[in-house]
């Protein structure tokens, strides 16, 4: 699986995580998920992909990414 930050960046099959900082890339959920994203990682909504929703996107990508690699 494929992590992407930049919904740009998104190729099919891809997990978008919606980070929050100098923007809200929650705002871009749409545009990953048209680019072929099968996971979305968010703070809050619903979507027509798999949708993970947890507290925090930043501490749960960290998480993910000290037990994964």
């Amino acid at each position: 699986m494929n992590i992407q930050v930049d919904s740009r960046k998104v190729k099919p099959g891809d997990t978008f995580v919606a980070l929050r900082g100098n923007h809200d890339a929650h705002q871009y959920i749409e545009d990953a998920i048209e680019h072929g994203a099968s996971l979305i990682v968010c703070e809050e909504g619903l979507y027509s992909v798999d949708t993970l929703v947890v507290e925090d996107t930043r501490t749960y990508l960290i998480n993910y990414l000290k037990n994964n690699y």
